[in-house]
């Protein structure tokens, strides 16, 4: 039959309807080329296509036919045949996104989450359902949407299927909601330069470079009250908590250690070196490791927080701000010095590398979303992000003439505090793009930032309310 092309007329009277379809089909049949006339199971052969075709055209096979014949067009038919073969499904789908975990705020269009698909999928479905107001494609998996309220974080199967199988990939999706404004609150002592505050074990604990009790807790960080640290002539600089208790440095005086398993009672302990001026101490990864801005071996690390061990910095003059953890690394940022940012796998043998801007003053770094943001108090682009420590790319703050000094990460969110400037807090929820803040008094020296109990508890070294807050609304 291949390659005929002679027509007939014929008078078909019969009433009889299967009669009626194989003639039908008949002479559909004689006038197509180049196809299989006898396996209507074979994906291959025509009457497998025609039936196929039929069905998604929302036709009776039989009304297909007859439209044929009437039309006389062959070949426009028999290509369309061949065009939606090949949307046939051939092989099972899949389906990958490029990342695992997005964070969103409440009542903002989403830019759309895009996996990357294969195998013509039919269906595509989310479990469990997606925050209200976000939806699924049906065929392209694509999720879109405004989410509506806020949610924590949550794992979402996201399935790919057709006749031949399903592929599934999971995500996390958190929906932040709105930040309130920070409102001022009261230290418990206003006349203390407040330089650092930490959350552990249910209470707010900050510390005091200078004044009388130069300690603090809070249960709520609005009602402080004072306490004593191990030694009320040093200048403690920064706390952390980790390994069941607090641990605090300082830049002066003797014993520039201190431990406290309640954050109320205080004990001294004793450096790896003494006459360092130590500036910062973090947790992870079961070590203590504490940075110095001058001094020699830069680097002490300790496994209880009590016996420390020096350590040598990758550049010896480089005056060390900050560390953070993340992606099984630690990473230094330095505010002098050549390669001002140097990184560690274990917070005791540490590589020398480039920032994004060597001549910026790098004062803090903070891990979250997979991702490295530090934030500088001079120069451009004050903001860097790096996925792993070792590449930086300079991002713009929110207002470049502000001196950051901190910047910290909860719960989906970065945010920042500056010492001086205007809009003295920048929020992001990607360490790109950051949106400004006014803190609760614009004439404060903000100089510390911390996450806990759902809020942003910030510190103040000088003015009024020495301490602010922020709460997810």
């Amino acid at each position: 039959m291949f390659g005929c092309h002679f027509y007939f007329k014929h008078t078909y009277q019969s009433n009889d309807r299967s009669n009626k379809i194989l003639f039908l089909f008949f002479l559909t049949l004689i006038h197509c080329k180049g196809l299989q006339l006898d396996n209507s199971c074979d994906p291959n052969s025509k009457n497998f296509q025609e039936a196929n075709l039929a069905k998604a055209s929302g036709i009776s096979y039989e009304n297909f036919l007859l439209s044929r014949i009437v039309t006389g067009k062959d070949s426009t038919v028999c290509s369309s045949l061949s065009n939606q073969n090949s949307n046939f499904p051939t092989s099972p789908p899949t389906i990958a996104f490029d990342t695992s975990t997005y964070t969103l705020s409440s009542n903002t269009p989403i830019s759309n989450i895009t996996p990357v698909i294969s195998g013509n999928p039919t269906s595509c479905t989310a479990s469990p359902t997606l925050p209200t107001g976000l939806s699924i494609n049906a065929t392209t998996c694509v999720i879109s949407g405004t989410p509506l309220n806020p949610t924590s974080k949550i794992s979402y199967s996201i399935v790919a299927s057709n006749s031949l199988g399903q592929a599934s990939a999971t995500i996390s999706i958190s929906v932040l909601g709105v930040l309130s404004s920070f409102l001022g609150r009261t230290s418990a002592n206003e006349t203390n330069t407040w330089s650092s505050v930490t959350y552990a074990n249910g209470q707010y604990v900050a510390v005091a470079d200078s004044g009388t009790n130069r300690v603090m807790t809070s249960p709520d960080g609005v009602t402080w009250t004072a306490r004593t640290s191990a030694n009320e002539t040093n200048a403690w600089y920064f706390l952390t908590h980790g390994n069941g208790q607090y641990v605090a440095v300082a830049g002066s005086n003797t014993n520039r250690v201190m431990t406290s398993p309640d954050g109320i009672t205080w004990t001294a302990r004793t450096s790896s070196n003494e006459t360092n001026n130590w500036i910062y101490v973090t947790y992870a990864n079961g070590i203590y490791v504490a940075l110095a801005v001058s001094g020699t071996n830069r680097v002490m690390t300790s496994a209880d927080g009590i016996t420390w061990t020096a350590r040598t910095s990758a550049t010896e003059t480089n005056a060390w701000y900050s560390v953070a953890y993340g992606n099984g690394t630690f990473v230094a940022v330095s505010n002098s010095g050549t390669n001002r940012v140097m990184t560690s796998p274990d917070g005791i043998t540490w590589t020398a590398r480039v920032s994004a801007n060597e001549t910026n003053v790098w004062r803090s770094v903070t891990y979250g979303n997979g991702i490295f943001v530090a934030v500088s108090n001079s120069g451009t682009n004050r903001v860097m992000t790096s996925p792993d420590g070792i590449n930086w790319t300079a991002r713009t703050s929110a207002n470049e003439a502000n001196l950051w000094r901190c910047v910290t990460f909860g719960d989906g969110l970065f945010v920042a505090v500056a010492n001086s400037g205007t809009n003295l807090a920048m929020k992001s929820t990607d360490g790109i793009n950051w949106t400004a803040l006014p803190s609760s008094n614009e004439t404060n020296t903000w100089i510390n930032i911390a996450f806990g109990n759902g809020q942003f508890v910030a510190a103040a070294s000088g003015g009024t309310n020495l301490i602010m807050t922020a709460t997810y609304q």
